[in-house]
């Protein structure tokens, strides 16, 4: 227990450090995992806290750990390996992700409404807009620098347009839908 509580302030130390300017060297070094700021803006200190802490509180290894922006309600809290977040009714907006560090990094992006798809993000970046009422309608997600090069990234989002969960997608496969205008309002994200 004292293990994990010293690698949980270590990294929020170094997610702080991040976002106070403080190199990507330095944060990478600190715990494991390299948080890039780039997209469409950082994640709240809260948020990559509640990924590290996840991340740090897990008994499985090589682990995903996701939150989701969610309109009408905020970042949600941190979620991993295939567990649902969402609410299936208010829209999902925005997504960080971050992997265990021992096991490699994290990319993906989300197409949104009146933007299209946006630049390739990684490692607790967002993907999506925060306090703009865009909705996420599709993403993806690859595996990069892992330790295990066969590992396979899956997620599924759910459609309420449809009614109904759109197919399991993996490794930088489109889940969702794009030119549609139909919200995303739950998904879950695994490693195996």
């Amino acid at each position: 227990m004292k293990s994990v509580m010293a690698s949980l302030a270590t990294a929020v130390f170094a997610i702080s450090g991040c976002l106070t300017g403080a190199t990507m060297a330095n944060a990478t070094q600190a715990n494991g995992i390299r948080y890039t700021e780039i997209g469409t803006g950082a994640a709240p200190v809260s948020v990559k806290a509640d990924l590290a802490r996840a991340l740090a509180n897990s008994a499985i290894t090589n682990e995903i750990c996701y939150s989701v922006h969610i309109s009408n309600v905020g970042w949600s809290q941190s979620y991993c390996n295939g567990e649902t977040v969402g609410d299936y009714h208010n829209q999902i907006e925005a997504i960080v992700m971050a992997v265990s560090p021992d096991f490699g990094e994290v990319q993906y992006r989300a197409h949104v409404e009146n933007i299209g798809w946006q630049g390739w993000v990684s490692n607790g970046a967002v993907a999506g807009t925060q306090g703009q009422a865009l909705r996420m309608e599709a993403m993806q997600a690859e595996l990069y620098n892992t330790a295990e090069p066969n590992r396979t990234i899956s997620y599924r989002v759910y459609l309420p347009n449809q009614g109904a969960w759109d197919p399991v997608e993996h490794n930088g496969q489109v889940a969702g839908t794009t030119g549609l205008g139909w919200p995303i309002t739950a998904l879950w994200v695994y490693v195996s």
